[in-house]
């Protein structure tokens, strides 16, 4: 067993071969890349609202159920996610919660709105569809039309009214609407009367 004084000799000569070994084999420090994601965010909130006015404006007039409207929403989002990270990494220090941020609320919201307004625009071919009302359900703040064989229930837009205006329903037999077709195939909704 050594001695402490040979311990402490054992010691001084690691010691001098760490020194030694650290001297050769100097750390490296990598350099920190400066956070260059602000105006990545302020884009993002601003194609955010963009895009959520655009999908309020064009949406709502477009003949389309809501689940179709979370679809062309989700399919967007999968879209922008299969972007690898890396190509982002090149010029950002993104990380992976920003990455996803990025899809749901630039590219999505975005890209969803510009697909709304694009069909509303180039829109033609007006026309007329009538369908008879079989009842006028009025409720507190909204009511709904129930057409002959529960036709265009999927679509709240064009059943569904403000209470406030039941006196243009009631006692009515025939619901008009005046459609025009969406130049990427959705219809849109110019008008919608209740007709003797």
């Amino acid at each position: 067993m050594p001695t402490p004084e040979e311990r402490r000799e054992l010691r001084r000569i690691k010691r001098k071969l760490v020194q030694a070994q650290y001297k050769v084999n100097l750390p490296k420090k990598t350099p920190v890349k400066k956070d260059n994601m602000g105006p990545i965010h302020l884009l993002m909130t601003v194609t955010f609202f963009i895009g959520l006015f655009l999908i309020t404006n064009y949406a709502t007039v477009t003949v389309i159920s809501t689940w179709s409207i979370t679809k062309i929403f989700a399919g967007i989002l999968a879209i922008s996610l299969l972007i690898p990270i890396k190509w982002y990494r090149k010029k950002l220090t993104i990380n992976i919660y920003e990455f996803f941020l990025l899809g749901l609320l630039g590219y999505a919201p975005f890209l969803t709105g510009i697909y709304f307004a694009t069909n509303y625009f180039t829109r033609g071919n007006e026309h007329v569809e009538t369908y008879k009302i079989e009842q006028v359900e009025i409720h507190t703040f909204f009511s709904d039309l129930i057409l002959e064989n529960d036709t265009l229930n999927e679509y709240a837009l064009l059943t569904c009214f403000d209470s406030r205006d039941s006196g243009l329903y009631k006692g009515r037999t025939k619901a008009k609407y005046t459609f025009e077709d969406g130049g990427l195939g959705l219809k849109i909704l110019v008008d919608k009367r209740a007709i003797p």
